[in-house]
């Protein structure tokens, strides 16, 4: 009983569970048409995943639509949706009308019904049209969250307290659930909108950076200072709350580091207190997050300081990428299928459709990092999620700010955002403070900031962030066993690690591609396990 999983709102894509509950599949669509953030019905990923499975003899036998009210404006003009930009930011009036929709549907029972059953029947079409015609099931958009973050805990901890948190789904904005075998109970929610999903969005906007570029104003929070705006802040996203528009008023004179440092330092503490909480009500022996806000490697740190000696597992793929893989899960579920752990994020389409050669000689890798230049490596499956895991990574020495700034300007990246560190797991005591197995499976996919040692200060000041953390990838060599000896093999076991892409663009999926933005970002060496 293979389910492919489906998600056609933002940041679509698609996923195949097999038979046994293992996720084995998973490709967001801006893979693959190379629009960032690629939203509507995510026609060439399903069309991958159905080549994957027809390579291994599987046949679909359900599908798993993530998102059940509040979509039918946006099926109905799918075609318009997909070619658009996506959302315009929580400031404009669309985004702020599709948004009071979806949560008024949601919350009509008989409305959200009626929507919805016009809604599945335009789905259950373009399924046809594309060869799956098998029994569709709907999942809710946090219980896809949910399910998402809840098959990424080791089955060590399969006894997990799973939190989501993002803008809205389903007249959500979060929940916070227990898992037990295959069965995940509902224990609290939270109603939508609230929290500082939507005002990330918003300061992003107004500081003119591209939808998804929250990340931007987390790098800008650490050169703030947050004390004097946090009431503000905390005013926005407490009680009846501001809108985001009403915030970016109040706050439109400010120096724009303040702002950010306001809103990152109250979000902290309003997601550790309500993470903390729920774990001291319900326990748990670890922690599953799934949703927007867990991109935030700070948050993330807030919430593992507010559960001490608990793991936490954040989903590689936390936003909404992840709910096509989420919804497979859930129906699984559903069922009778208990899912099971997916510790890798390499869940994408390889490299080529032919097996893969012998390594290469890792000897001219070698020089051209001694040299001071940037190799790309594009190798095996590609990473789901957000984070380039080493498979579609650029990578080169840190020892040099002033190499990730040519690069920057090679790439045309904002010179904001921060370098991350990639290092072997039996380094990672020397270069992060406090690192322990309970941080492990965050530091796994770069989820997670934490205090640099002063040995990585030394070793790789340029990738180590202005508030003196670093969001590392820890290797392990189960992982990638050819990188994880590479990085040993080095004097200083520490690469930076940054997504093999130009600015705008989503990260590579393909050789070709790779190969392509290695030539514009002037990179001395491609790392390959095929022929280029």
């Amino acid at each position: 009983m293979t389910i492919l999983g489906i998600c056609d709102g933002h940041d679509a894509g698609a996923a195949l569970l097999d038979h046994a509950g293992v996720l084995q599949f998973a490709v967001s669509e801006e893979r693959l048409t190379r629009r960032k953030h690629q939203c509507g019905f995510p026609r060439r990923s399903i069309e991958a995943a159905l080549r994957f499975a027809a390579a291994r003899g599987w046949t679909v036998e359900h599908a798993a639509l993530a998102e059940q009210a509040g979509r039918l404006p946006f099926r109905l003009l799918d075609r318009r949706y997909r070619t658009g930009r996506g959302g315009r930011g929580p400031l404009s009036w669309a985004a702020r009308a599709a948004g009071a929709y979806s949560n008024a549907i949601a919350r009509h029972d008989l409305l959200a019904t009626v929507e919805g059953t016009a809604s599945v029947a335009l789905v259950r079409r373009r399924l046809s049209a594309v060869g799956v015609n098998v029994p569709l099931i709907v999942i809710d958009h946090h219980l896809a969250h949910a399910w998402s973050a809840a098959v990424g805990v080791d089955e060590r901890w399969a006894d997990a307290l799973v939190v989501t948190l993002d803008a809205f789904g389903d007249g959500l904005a979060g929940t916070v659930s227990r898992r037990r075998g295959r069965n995940l109970d509902r224990l609290t929610a939270l109603p939508a909108p609230a929290g500082p999903a939507l005002l990330f969005g918003a300061l992003a906007q107004h500081l003119g950076y591209a939808e998804g570029d929250e990340g931007k104003v987390v790098a800008r929070a650490a050169a703030g200072d947050p004390e004097r705006l946090v009431p503000v802040a905390r005013a926005a996203f407490a009680g009846p709350g501001l809108s985001p528009a009403a915030f970016i008023r109040a706050v439109r004179h400010e120096p724009p580091e303040d702002i950010a440092a306001a809103l990152q330092h109250a979000a902290e503490g309003w997601v550790a207190d309500i993470v903390g909480e729920a774990h001291a009500a319900h326990g748990g022996t670890a922690l599953a997050l799934a949703g927007g806000l867990f991109a935030n490697v700070a948050i993330n740190r807030a919430v593992a300081a507010a559960v001490p000696g608990v793991p936490v597992f954040v989903t590689p793929a936390m936003g909404d990428a992840g709910l096509c893989a989420g919804a497979a899960a859930a129906a699984a579920a559903l069922l009778g299928i208990e899912p099971q752990p997916t510790p890798d994020a390499c869940l994408g389409p390889a490299t080529e459709d032919v097996a893969a050669q012998a390594a290469p000689d890792v000897g001219p890798i070698r020089r051209a990092l001694e040299d001071g230049g940037v190799v790309a490596r594009c190798v095996g499956r590609m990473e789901f999620g957000p984070r380039a895991l080493g498979a579609r990574s650029l990578l080169f020495l840190p020892d040099d700010p002033a190499r990730g700034a040519a690069l920057n300007a090679a790439l045309g990246r904002d010179p904001v955002m921060p370098f991350g560190p990639i290092l072997p797991v039996e380094a990672a005591p020397t270069y992060l403070e406090g690192w322990d197995e309970t941080a492990a499976p965050m530091t796994a996919f770069m989820t997670v900031a934490l205090p640099a040692t002063d040995a990585l200060r030394r070793a790789a000041p340029a990738a180590v962030h202005a508030d003196g953390t670093a969001r590392a990838q820890v290797l392990r060599e189960v992982d990638d066993p050819a990188l994880h000896r590479f990085l040993l093999s080095l004097d200083e076991p520490v690469l930076v690690n940054t997504s093999l892409n130009l600015h705008g663009e989503p990260i590579v999926a393909t050789l070709e591609e790779a190969a392509r933005t290695a030539a514009a970002a002037g990179c001395a060496a491609l790392w390959s396990d095929v022929p280029v």
